[in-house]
C-alpha cells in the first residue's frame, strides 16, 4: 500500500472536500493539527498484518477441505506399509524384530565359531545377536522397569542400508566374537538397533542429530519421577536421556573391535560406578533413616516410661494424699467422738451421793484390768451407763489408757448391758 503524508502508515486525505468539485473557503480560525496518539498508530500499523494473518488461515482451511479427499484417495491407491507409523508400538516392536532377522541372517549366518578361548567368553554369546527384538518405546519401558541399582545403558545402532561403510562396519566390528560377546554378556547394556527406513529408526536419527553412517550412542535413561508405581507405570514419555557416548560415520568404521569394546566398557564401567554411588547413598539415606527412626522410638519408649512413672508417682502422691487425709479425717472423727463421749459422760455422772443422805445409795466396787480398786457410792437410781460414764471421765482425767471396755459381775459371772 503506497503511503502518503507525513505520517508513516497513515493516509493523509485532502481536507479540502471530495464532492460537487468545488473548494471550500479556508477557516481562517483553523485549530492547530494534533499528532495522532501512539495506540492509534499502533492499531493502524497492525491492521495490514492482521488482515493478512486471517486471510492465510482461511486459505489453509481450504486447502486442507480441498486436500482431504486427495488424501483418502493415496490411502486407496498406496495403503501404508506394514512398518510405517512411529507411535505404533507394535509396528515399531515388528520394525525391531525384522532388523533383528535381517542381520542374524545377513552377517551373523556366515559367522565362523571363535578359534580360541580368549576370543570370546563363549561360544554362545560370541555368535548371538545382541540386539532387542522390541521397539524403542518398549526398549525405554524395559530399562526404566529395572531396578534402580542395575539400570543398564541404553546402546543404540541406525543402521542406514544404503550407506557404503555399514556393511563393513558390521561384518569386523559388530559381527566380532570379542564385540558380539561383550554385548551379549554385559547386563548393563540394552542394545537397540533400528533401519533408518523405518519410521522409527528416522525418528531416531533425526532425534539425535546424526550426520554420518554406521552410527552408534550410549544413552543414559532415567525416570522423572523418583519412583514408579502400578498407577504410573515407566514409558517414554517420563524418561530423560543423558548421551554418554557417541560414535559416527568415518571415525567409528576406523575403530578396531578393541577399541570399539574399549569405549563401550569405559562407559559402562563410569556408569556402573555412578550407580554403585547413587546405590551406596541410597544405602546410605536407608540407614541414615532406620538410625533415626531407631533413635525416635527409643527416645518415644524412653519418653513413654517416663510419663508412666510420672504418673505413677503422681497416683502414688495422690494415694498418700488422700491415705492422709482418711487418716486425719477419721482422726478427727474419733476425737470429737471422743469428746462427745466425754462431754456425755460428764452430762451424766452426779457427784458421788454423801453418806447417811435421804436417798437410798448402792456401793460399788469396781475391779480394773491392773488390779486396782474403787469403790464409789452410787444413787440406787443410777444405771449401768452412769457407772460407764463415770468409769469414762475417771480413764480421762486419770489418763488411763482404757478406751473400750464392759462391766460385769463376779459371782455369779455376768456381763452387764447398758441400759
Amino acid at each position: 500500500m503506497q503511503e502518503t503524508g507525513e505520517n508513516n502508515g497513515i493516509i493523509d486525505v485532502n481536507r479540502s472536500g471530495i464532492s460537487g468539485g468545488s473548494t471550500a473557503p479556508p477557516n481562517t480560525t483553523r485549530a492547530p493539527n494534533r499528532p495522532p496518539s501512539a495506540q492509534n498508530v499502533s492499531i493502524r500499523r497492525s491492521l495490514p498484518a492482521l488482515i493478512l494473518f486471517k486471510l492465510i488461515a482461511i486459505f489453509t482451511i481450504f486447502l486442507r477441505i480441498f486436500l482431504y479427499p486427495l488424501r483418502k484417495l493415496s490411502y486407496m491407491f498406496f495403503p501404508p506399509k506394514e512398518l510405517d507409523g512411529y507411535s505404533n508400538a507394535t509396528v515399531a516392536d515388528l520394525a525391531a524384530a525384522k532388523f533383528v532377522h535381517h542381520f542374524q541372517s545377513r552377517y551373523l549366518s556366515t559367522l565362523l565359531p571363535p578359534s580360541s578361548p580368549s576370543d570370546a567368553d563363549s561360544n554362545t554369546n560370541s555368535q548371538s545377536c545382541p540386539f532387542v527384538t522390541k521397539g524403542y518405546n518398549s526398549t525405554i519401558t524395559s530399562v526404566l522397569s529395572s531396578p534402580p541399582s542395575t539400570t543398564p545403558l541404553l546402546l543404540i545402532y541406525l543402521h542406514s542400508p544404503l550407506h557404503r561403510d555399514v556393511d563393513n562396519f558390521c561384518q569386523k566390528t559388530l559381527c566380532n566374537h570379542r564385540v558380539l560377546a561383550y554385548l551379549n554378556g554385559e547386563n548393563y547394556v540394552s542394545c537397540l538397533a533400528e533401519s533408518v527406513h523405518s519410521a522409527e529408526g528416522s525418528y531416531l536419527s533425526t532425534f539425535l542429530g546424526v550426520c554420518s553412517y554406521p552410527f552408534v550412542a550410549l544413552l543414559s535413561v532415567k525416570s522423572r519421577s523418583s519412583s514408579s508405581s502400578n498407577a504410573n507405570p515407566p514409558n517414554v514419555n517420563n524418561a530423560t536421556m543423558e548421551l554418554l557416548l557417541r560414535m559416527e560415520g568415518e571415525a567409528l568404521t576406523k575403530l578396531r573391535p578393541e577399541q570399539f569394546v574399549a569405549y563401550i566398557g569405559t562407559t559402562v564401567r563410569r556408569h556402573k560406578d555412578a550407580l554403585e554411588e547413587v546405590e551406596r547413598r541410597r544405602l546410605q539415606r536407608e540407614e541414615e533413616a532406620r538410625l533415626r527412626e531407631e533413635q525416635d522410638r527409643e527416645f518415644q519408649e524412653a519418653l513413654l516410661a517416663d510419663q508412666q512413672r510420672e504418673i505413677a508417682r503422681r497416683e502414688e502422691e495422690e494415694r498418700i494424699r488422700l491415705e492422709q487425709l482418711r487418716i486425719e479425717e477419721e482422726t478427727r472423727n474419733a476425737e470429737e467422738e471422743a469428746a462427745l463421749k466425754l462431754t456425755t459422760a460428764r452430762s451424766m455422772v452426779r457427784d458421788e451421793p454423801p453418806k447417811g443422805g435421804s436417798e437410798p445409795t448402792a456401793r460399788v466396787r469396781l475391779t480394773l484390768p491392773n488390779g486396782k480398786r474403787i469403790d464409789r457410792r452410787f444413787y440406787a437410781s443410777d444405771t449401768v451407763d452412769v457407772i460407764r460414764a463415770f468409769l469414762i471421765v475417771r480413764f480421762h482425767e486419770q489418763e488411763i489408757p482404757i478406751e473400750n471396755f464392759s462391766l460385769s459381775t463376779n459371782f455369779p459371772k455376768k456381763t452387764l448391758d447398758d441400759g
